[in-house]
C-alpha cells in the first residue's frame, strides 16, 4: 500500500499543495529564518515567494528588514 504525501497550506495565498513543493519558514526571535528542525513552522508556496507584492505583506506582516527578506527569498529559491 501507497502512503500519500502531506499536504500543507500557504500562509499567503491559502492554497494547499504537497508539503515538498512549499518553503518552510519559522520565526525565532521576531526573524524569520528556514525552518531549523524544531518548533512551530509555516509554510509559503513558490507563487508567493515569486511575487513582490506578497513578498511586502509579509515583510509588514512580521516587520521584517526588506534586505533580510529579498537576501532569504534568494537563498531559498537557489536552493
Amino acid at each position: 500500500m501507497k502512503k500519500s504525501q502531506p499536504i500543507r497550506m500557504c500562509i499567503m495565498c491559502r492554497k494547499r499543495e504537497y508539503q515538498s513543493s512549499l518553503f518552510r519558514l519559522q520565526l525565532i526571535d521576531g526573524l524569520i529564518i528556514p525552518y531549523s528542525g524544531s518548533g512551530r513552522s509555516f509554510y509559503i508556496c513558490n507563487e508567493c515567494i515569486s511575487n513582490p507584492k506578497k513578498i511586502n505583506g509579509l515583510i509588514k506582516r512580521y516587520r521584517q528588514n526588506p534586505e533580510y527578506i529579498n537576501d532569504l527569498i534568494e537563498s531559498l529559491q537557489n536552493r
